[in-house]
């Protein structure tokens, strides 16, 4: 398990993640964002909605090098958490949402079924934007 610090990827304790993860299901509402398939089973089981994004694998590639480029390239935004430091592009990333990506979709169908009533599958941004207009106001 690795986590984001100073920009820098590290590896992350087992314990200290465990620790961090029940704190977290223990408050009445939270978010976790990201693709990382650890404690999949837990966050689905905690959670009350699922909103998962599915998108096509090319967009996806082509979105992570748009973002870096307005952000590292043409200072369009600030990342938050980044102190300032500009991301390196990670060519291994793009190889993961190439070639890894449906994999783990193929994983998730499963669980994803066992847990259809609270999931929202999201398809584009225009859906998105709809689906947010539509929640309570304590949701967004």
């Amino acid at each position: 398990m690795k986590y984001k610090n100073n920009n820098r990827f590290e590896k992350r304790n087992i314990k200290d993640f465990e620790i961090e993860y029940n704190d977290l299901f223990q408050n009445e509402s939270w978010i976790i964002e990201g693709n990382s398939l650890d404690y999949i089973d837990r966050r689905f089981i905690e959670s009350d909605l699922i909103i998962y994004f599915k998108s096509n694998k090319y967009i996806s590639a082509l979105k992570y090098t748009y973002r870096y480029i307005r952000i590292n390239i043409l200072k369009k935004e600030i990342r938050l958490g980044t102190n300032g430091n500009a991301d390196k592009f990670d060519i291994g990333a793009i190889k993961w949402i190439l070639n890894q990506y449906n994999k783990k979709i193929i994983n998730l169908s499963e669980l994803m079924h066992k847990y259809n009533h609270k999931i929202i599958i999201i398809k584009s941004y225009r859906q998105l934007e709809r689906m947010m207009k539509e929640l309570p106001t304590e949701c967004s």
